[in-house]
């Protein structure tokens, strides 16, 4: 389980990094990145990143 959610991790990080780069970090897509990694955290933690912190 925990190496499926790091290989998720791993895709949606990967792609939100490129949509910075070219679109900058307010960019809507940027954002629905950032939104697929608070849905991560909540499915396999329970709660949102920002929770977290």
């Amino acid at each position: 389980m925990l190496k499926k959610m790091v290989e998720e991790y791993k895709e949606i990080k990967g792609k939100m990094i490129e949509a910075q780069k070219e679109y900058g970090n307010h960019h809507h897509i940027v954002k629905e990145y950032q939104n697929q990694m608070d849905g991560l955290y909540v499915r396999y933690f329970g709660v949102s990143k920002t929770e977290i912190r």
